[in-house]
C-alpha cells in the first residue's frame, strides 16, 4: 500500500443532542481501518461549530477515534470548516502542498468531495464508508447529484469555491437566526 501523509474525514452534521449521526459513526469506523492498514502518521476529522451545537464535528470525531483505540497523538483537528468545500480548502492550508491523503466520507459524497479536492489541488484518493442499501442511501446519491449540478452551474457563473463557500455558509447561518 503507497504511503499516505494524512487521512481526512469528512463531517455529517450532529444529532440535536450532539451524538454523531450514523453516517458520521460509519466515517469513523471506516477511518480507523484505513489507518491500521496504511499507518497513516496524521488523522484529521473535518468539521466546525454549526448552528445550534456546542462542540464542533471535529471534536465529536475525536472522541470517537479515541474510542476506538486511535492515540490523541495521531489526530489534528480541523474545527473551522461547515461545508465540505470549506473543509477541503483549511485541510489544506493545515497539511501543506504536496501531500497525499485519504478522504474517508460516505460512499455516496466520495465522487463529490474527490472534485473539490482536485479543484483545491489537494492529492487524495478516495474511502467510501459504505451507506446501507435502501431509502436513504438513493435520497443521498440523488442529493449529490443534485448538489454537484447546482455547483456546476454556479462554477461557470465564474464564482470561485471560496465565493461559493461563502455564500452557502451565509445562508445556513440566516436559516438558523430566522428560526
Amino acid at each position: 500500500m503507497e504511503r499516505i501523509d494524512a487521512i481526512l474525514i469528512l463531517g455529517h452534521r450532529l444529532e440535536p443532542d450532539e451524538s454523531p449521526s450514523e453516517d458520521q459513526v460509519r466515517r469513523i469506523d471506516c477511518a480507523v481501518e484505513h489507518w491500521k492498514e496504511t499507518q497513516a502518521p496524521m488523522i484529521m476529522p473535518c468539521g466546525g461549530l454549526t448552528p445550534g451545537h456546542t462542540h464542533t464535528e471535529a471534536e465529536v470525531m475525536r472522541d470517537l477515534l479515541i474510542a476506538r483505540g486511535v492515540p490523541q497523538s495521531v489526530i489534528h483537528l480541523e474545527d473551522r470548516s461547515r461545508i465540505t468545500i470549506e473543509n477541503i480548502q483549511n485541510a489544506l492550508k493545515l497539511l501543506g502542498e504536496g501531500k497525499r491523503v485519504a478522504l474517508v466520507t460516505s460512499d455516496y459524497h466520495v465522487e463529490r468531495a474527490l472534485d473539490d479536492c482536485r479543484r483545491a489541488g489537494l492529492n487524495a484518493y478516495g474511502v467510501g464508508a459504505v451507506t446501507p442499501e435502501g431509502p436513504y442511501r438513493d435520497q443521498m446519491y440523488a442529493q449529490e447529484q443534485r448538489i454537484a449540478a447546482e455547483l456546476q452551474k454556479i462554477r461557470e457563473s465564474g464564482m470561485s469555491d471560496q465565493e461559493i463557500a461563502a455564500g452557502i455558509v451565509s445562508r445556513m447561518e440566516s436559516r438558523h437566526k430566522n428560526k
